[in-house]
């Protein structure tokens, strides 16, 4: 049984929130993390315990980290400085030391299976930074296909255009295989389709679109906003990436 599903079968009311986690090849990620449960319960001084699980690209661990948090008090974890290699995504989960029930002792309603908030700090040796939110939960079982529209329109400056691709389904043989379809902003017919290679359980892939579209930069340069259709099953939903002539690096949701 893998992390993710000890940590699921231990813990089924909290899921793992996942978020795409670059460690090496001049990236890092610090994970921020806020222990919020005492201003939920006012005058619980509940602790928490936090569970970090990286992965790699095809979605093997490649480290676990479980750090206890007091009550009111943050952390941020620098996954390079603690000897983290990943080039996947962080799944993360905080679980409170007590029942919650007992804990929340009617205060509010508490949801069956309570999520964790928290942030990554993206940065690269050049000094870019970049920060978002948590992302898409593991998910038990299989996600149907579902399609993703991402925009595109021309900068003034230099800027390479990606996606990153997250399968955020444990199940086992739960693979993704992306298809991405080109097309002008306000028309169905497409410019240009391609078919990605698969993406297993829990993996990831990052996309360059002039890789896929070698004449992106130039159809997008004409004026003419653009559009890239991402059709996929077991995919949460992608994350634009830009990538910056000056240095700097962009990873937002759409």
């Amino acid at each position: 049984m893998s992390k993710i599903h000890s940590f699921l079968a231990e813990h089924p009311r909290y899921p793992l929130s996942t978020q795409y986690a670059p460690v090496g090849g001049g990236m890092n990620c610090v994970v921020g993390f806020f222990n919020y449960f005492d201003q939920i319960f006012r005058g619980s001084n509940t602790a928490a315990t936090l569970h970090l699980i990286f992965l790699d690209k095809d979605g093997t661990p490649t480290a676990e980290r479980v750090l206890r948090v007091p009550a009111n008090v943050a952390l941020q974890f620098d996954a390079r400085r603690e000897g983290i290699a990943c080039d996947g995504m962080v799944a993360v989960a905080a679980v409170p030391e007590g029942d919650i029930d007992t804990i929340n002792a009617g205060r509010v309603q508490v949801k069956p299976r309570v999520n964790t908030g928290f942030y990554v700090k993206w940065e690269n040796a050049g000094g870019g930074r970049d920060l978002m939110h948590e992302w898409t939960s593991v998910q038990a079982a299989p996600l149907r296909k579902a399609t993703h529209h991402v925009g595109y329109i021309r900068a003034q400056c230099e800027i390479e255009h990606g996606l990153v691709l997250m399968n955020p389904v444990a199940a086992e043989g739960a693979t993704s295989v992306p298809s991405l379809v080109l097309r002008e902003s306000g028309r169905s017919a497409a410019l240009a389709k391609a078919m990605l290679d698969p993406i297993p359980s829990m993996g990831t892939r990052v996309v360059r679109l002039s890789s896929v579209f070698p004449d992106f930069a130039t159809r997008l340069a004409s004026g003419r906003p653009l559009v890239v259709d991402v059709v996929a099953e077991n995919l949460s939903a992608p994350l634009t990436a830009e990538w910056h002539g000056q240095g700097d690096f962009h990873f937002h949701h759409i």
